[in-house]
């Protein structure tokens, strides 16, 4: 876990310093994925690691992996909320804004409190007025 933690972050680091995402981080996020495979197979269905997992998914241009790492952890851990923001997130760069849209709810109504409820209220209301149809921009 804290193999693939490094690399997560070390990826972030280099997104955030080239300020795109794209060919610099991508190596960064695919090895993060591999050594959170590897974290799994030690600490099976902890949805802590396979949130992380699915995040370095999205960010290595596996839109539709991070998804079902999202649904995997939703189905074994209804009540994790940051699952729900982050599939919200990847709903969204997938073009899916009604389940988008849906997931960033269900992280609101789980944690009201949360960190990241203004933020996703800011995205629902974008999406809504974008229309369930349109690709919106990824954070």
């Amino acid at each position: 876990v804290d193999q693939a933690q490094a690399y997560h972050d070390w990826a972030n680091d280099v997104m955030q310093a080239t300020k795109q995402q794209g060919a610099t981080d991508r190596p960064l996020w695919l090895l993060a994925v591999d050594f959170y495979r590897k974290a799994l197979d030690v600490k099976s269905g902890d949805p802590n690691v396979m949130t992380d997992m699915a995040i370095a998914q999205f960010y290595s241009g596996d839109a539709q992996g991070a998804i079902a790492t999202g649904l995997a952890v939703e189905k074994a851990n209804p009540k994790f909320a940051q699952v729900y923001f982050n599939l919200g997130v990847f709903y969204s760069a997938a073009g899916e804004n009604a389940n988008a849209i849906a997931a960033y709810e269900s992280y609101v109504k789980l944690d009201p409190q949360g960190q990241l409820v203004a933020d996703a209220n800011s995205r629902i209301a974008v999406l809504k007025t974008a229309g369930s149809g349109t690709t919106s921009s990824t954070p």
